[in-house]
């Protein structure tokens, strides 16, 4: 079984208030998954407007605060961006350049599921919007 997770985080990656109140949304992610994905491959995806410390993105942006670390750590998960070299890792990119091409959005996979994983990438054709669709393909089958 596989519980999917979809998630958009509160906005503005380094401004102190919205990181304070992304861990707060992250720790009800963490409760949620553990109670309701036991026994359950997880995924958690979504516009999480943070970033990884252990994933540097293309720009290596930093986070100010620790909702990635929060839900890898506690929740046993690997952020499928680490499937793509680090200049491809960008998913966000300002129109109006204020922020760097940066990693925002993130899917993040049980340890279980990495060995299923087929391909990682962005969609870097779709312009509807200024963030770019992440995508993880798995191929199931006897590993």
């Amino acid at each position: 079984e596989v519980l999917v997770v979809g998630a958009h985080l509160k906005a503005r990656p380094n401004h102190p208030k919205s990181c304070s109140k992304r861990e707060a949304q992250a720790r009800v992610l963490v409760e949620l998954v553990k109670q309701h994905g036991k026994d359950r491959h997880v995924i958690l995806m979504g516009d999480l407007n943070d970033f990884d410390g252990d994933v540097l993105d293309a720009s290596s942006s930093v986070p100010n605060s620790d909702v990635l670390q929060e839900l890898t750590t506690k929740l046993d998960l690997t952020n499928v961006w680490t499937f793509l070299q680090q200049q491809d890792r960008w998913s966000y990119q300002d129109v109006h350049r204020k922020w760097p091409d940066s990693s925002l959005d993130h899917i993040l996979i049980s340890s279980k599921l990495v060995k299923y994983v087929e391909a990682v990438w962005v969609d870097r054709n779709a312009t509807h919007s200024d963030h770019r669709p992440l995508a993880v393909r798995f191929r199931w089958g006897n590993k």
